[in-house]
């Protein structure tokens, strides 16, 4: 898939999202405002992907992936050429993992130290 054909695939997911985000709205006249807010990214960016200008990296397109349904975000993660991420329904994991970016370096190695000791003490997990 070429770049074109990856730009005009994003838009469409991305136009299918704003169109059913739309629909469930009471005054149904949604500004493209409070639809980049609902995704969690910026009103400038998403109004470059729904106009095909550019394509989500890969953080965004996590952050947008933890908003649309699972369809449309593993649609968009095969688009993109990125591993889908195993999508959790844990509360806890999704804030973490939309608020990933906004860590340091340092808290996010004692992040992941802790839940590796934490997993070894346990005797099990992934450790890498």
């Amino acid at each position: 898939m070429d770049e074109s054909e990856k730009l005009n695939a994003v838009q469409e997911i991305l136009t299918q999202a704003y169109i059913e985000f739309a629909s469930k709205r009471p005054e149904r006249k949604v500004k493209d405002v409070q639809f980049a807010k609902h995704l969690g990214v910026s009103n400038a960016s998403l109004n470059q992907w729904l106009n095909g200008l550019r394509l989500p990296g890969y953080e965004n397109c996590v952050q947008l992936a933890s908003k649309l349904d699972i369809d449309k975000a593993n649609r968009l993660f095969m688009v993109l050429g990125y591993k889908p991420i195993e999508f959790v329904s844990d509360k806890d994991v999704q804030f973490i993992a939309r608020n990933w970016r906004m860590l340091d370096d340092e808290t996010k190695t004692q992040i992941i130290t802790h839940i590796r000791e934490t997993l070894q003490e346990q005797g099990g997990g992934a450790t890498k």
